[in-house]
Parts: C-alpha cells; sequence; structure tokens
C-alpha cells in the first residue's frame, strides 16, 4: 500500500493488515513447518563496517 496508506480509509486500512498477515502466515508458515533444526549451522559472524578494498 506505501504512499496510499495515508488516503486509505480505515476500513482498507484493516483488510490490508489482514490480507498482508494471512499472506505472510501461508508463506513462511509452510516454510517453518517444514525446518529441520537439526540442518541449522550457525556460522561465525563476519567482518564489520567498512570492508577496505584492495587497490
Amino acid at each position: 500500500m506505501g504512499k496510499y496508506y495515508r488516503r486509505a480509509t480505515p476500513e482498507q486500512r484493516t483488510r490490508f493488515v489482514t490480507v498482508t498477515k494471512d499472506t505472510l502466515l501461508k508463506t513462511y508458515g509452510s516454510s517453518l513447518l517444514e525446518l529441520d533444526p537439526d540442518n541449522i549451522k550457525v556460522l561465525p559472524l563476519g567482518t564489520q563496517g567498512k570492508v577496505k578494498k584492495r587497490e
């Protein structure tokens, strides 16, 4: 909805929130159900901040 949110009626805003929430739950919910926590690999944190470019 982006820039049109301010102009939307309260009913349109409510409907937008509902549809967005339902879409996110359907999209990510099914993926999370298939997730196998034993296959998650936590990697060490990479470099922080700006990386110097090679010249």
